[in-house]
């Protein structure tokens, strides 16, 4: 059955079926099918990439949020969103294996919406930013790999469906793609597991329509000093 639904259906099944794993009412074998069936049709060059994902967990006094980051090196370089990450008190960095550690934000830039984190870790996977992708055409399926609702690794597919979006004078890509709280920061491909850009957030009372930091911005920001 649930191989017949869309693909968006599909993955919000899947997150219902891990919560209910988590719960004690599923059994680990049932979940297990599950996310093979979920599989399908992802491109392996992006799946390949889950484990270059992270969720980052930030806290300030009783308040606490959460976002999606990535490696850049196999250094423990992260790229995420800022919003205003620089101001919490502290926070931690999930890895896909359920490691938890402390986070230091070495550099961001408010305007871009983007922030540079480090941690001492060496990551075997990392995405390269220099087999980026800058240009994307109407029409064209990519894919985010994230942590909504904290679940690291999970992969939500859209499609660009819009032109480029101006907004201030900075650039963004529109997407038609699920959103949920914690996926701001989560990179995005195409099919060949090319980076296109980051998550930044989705428009206000929607969970489908989303806007992409471009690559282009990812560059100037690891550029500048």
């Amino acid at each position: 059955m649930i191989k017949s639904l869309p693909l968006s259906n599909r993955i919000g099944v899947l997150l219902f079926l891990l919560i209910l794993f988590s719960s004690g009412v599923l059994e680990e074998e049932n979940v297990t099918a599950s996310v093979e069936l979920y599989k399908e049709g992802i491109p392996q060059n992006v799946l390949s990439l889950i484990e270059a994902v992270v969720c980052i967990e930030a806290v300030k006094g009783e308040k606490t949020e959460q976002y999606s980051g990535f490696f850049i090196d196999g250094n423990g370089t992260i790229i995420s969103t800022t919003h205003n990450l620089d101001d919490f008190d502290q926070f931690s960095v999930g890895l896909h294996d359920g490691r938890k550690l402390k986070g230091k934000v070495i550099k961001f830039d408010r305007h871009r919406d983007l922030s540079l984190i480090k941690i001492d870790f060496r990551s075997t996977s990392h995405v390269v930013l220099t087999r980026g992708r800058k240009n994307l055409e109407m029409g064209e399926q990519v894919y985010s790999l994230g942590c909504p609702l904290n679940l690291v690794g999970t992969v939500f597919t859209g499609i660009v469906n819009g032109p480029p979006r101006r907004v201030d004078d900075l650039t963004y890509w529109q997407v038609n793609m699920e959103i949920h709280p914690g996926s701001s920061g989560s990179p995005v491909f195409y099919s060949s597991g090319n980076l296109v850009g980051v998550v930044k957030g989705r428009y206000r009372g929607t969970h489908s329509i989303g806007f992409l930091i471009p690559l282009d911005a990812i560059a100037a920001f690891m550029s500048e000093k």
